[in-house]
């Protein structure tokens, strides 16, 4: 093999090699702006949560009631029945909401519905108490993000402390 055979086939892969390195496709690859809903929390400890991969909207959402008022609600299957979250603000606006229970459990107020047993329902008492946090409220994508905690009791006078509450993406439907 002489040297004049070679530099063709060493020219030929150092432009293979130049051209395979030079095309970094990370930078053109478009960001994920998807919402990813989000709804976590701990019960007396114990984590909950339900995420886009359990449920996209279908699980977490929002609901306008009348103007300026919501229910964040977040349900999670687990063998065949659900446990669910409800908690009723006064405002989409970020800022703090603080819960604040009336007798009739109207609006400023949230419960924790554990799966399987209905007779345990875990609302906000008149003694009970908590707050929700509005990180981001997006009026033109009509999602929302924030945190909360709260207690709560059931029936039979037992409390459960909801803490370390987050919720991120939440599709807020008319």
């Amino acid at each position: 093999m002489t040297l004049s055979s070679i530099k063709p086939f060493f020219f030929a892969a150092a432009l293979s090699a130049a051209i395979f390195i030079g095309c970094d496709t990370t930078e053109n690859v478009p960001p994920d702006n998807t919402p990813h809903p989000e709804f976590t929390a701990n019960i007396d400890g114990r984590p909950w949560s339900v995420g886009a991969n359990d449920s996209l909207d279908e699980r977490i959402y929002a609901n306008k009631l009348v103007v300026g008022k919501l229910v964040l609600n977040a349900s999670r299957n687990i063998d065949g029945t659900s446990d669910n979250f409800m908690i009723r603000i006064s405002s989409p606006q970020q800022g703090v909401n603080l819960l604040l229970p009336t007798v009739d459990q109207a609006e400023q107020t949230a419960r924790y519905i554990p799966a399987g047993n209905t007779d345990s329902v875990y609302a906000m008492g008149v003694t009970d108490s908590g707050q929700v946090i509005i990180d981001h409220f997006d009026e033109n994508t009509t999602r929302i993000s924030g945190s909360f905690w709260f207690t709560a009791t059931n029936a039979q006078n037992r409390s459960l402390s909801i803490t370390s509450g987050k919720f991120k993406d939440m599709l807020i439907r008319e």
